[in-house]
């Protein structure tokens, strides 16, 4: 098994090399919440994340799945795109 490199930031986040572009964004907003509300647990900073995400695209159409561009499921997308604004006021 290979061993990850790790790196740790001044909010305390660690960044792994492997992870994907999606991983790291979800990260730095978990980081940018966690700046504006340092009272907030982490069960807090993730429950605003994902009650307020949307599950509308950049064209104002649905998400799709990626195998069949059908409309996509909770299953499909999990809670769905972030938005970061709303977050840090849910």
């Amino acid at each position: 098994m290979r061993k990850l490199e790790m790196e740790e930031f001044e909010v305390g986040v660690e960044v792994r090399v492997d992870d994907t572009e999606e991983e790291k964004k979800q990260r730095n907003v978990a980081a940018l919440l966690r700046s504006a509300h340092p009272d907030w647990s982490p069960s807090a900073i993730r429950s605003a994340l994902m009650a307020t995400a949307t599950t509308i695209d950049n064209e104002d159409a649905p998400l799709a799945r990626y195998e069949d561009t059908g409309q996509a499921t909770p299953l499909s997308v999990g809670a769905g795109h972030i938005n970061w604004p709303m977050a840090s006021n849910p």
